[in-house]
């Protein structure tokens, strides 16, 4: 038998649309923003999520990414 899937949220980095959508006005951004956060496994299909155990999108913050700062530290490499 297949073991239950556990549910996770896909986290959705909001300075990825700074960095990938400069050129779109502000309110772009945020309707984009928005229409992630609202994806659920009800309202969309698993490949939109990216993956069948994905039941949404949440927003990530900039703590969300300090186990890479430490890894980079812990084995330090020269991101530049």
């Amino acid at each position: 038998t297949t073991p239950p899937r556990s549910p996770w949220r896909v986290r959705a980095d909001p300075g990825e649309l700074d960095r990938r959508g400069g050129g779109l006005p502000p309110e772009v951004k945020e309707r984009i923003r928005a229409a992630f956060l609202e994806m659920t496994p009800e309202n969309v299909d698993a490949a939109t999520l990216g993956t069948e155990d994905a039941v949404g999108y949440v927003e990530a913050t900039d703590s969300d990414y300090d186990v890479i700062r430490d890894l980079v530290d812990t084995l330090d490499l020269d991101l530049e």
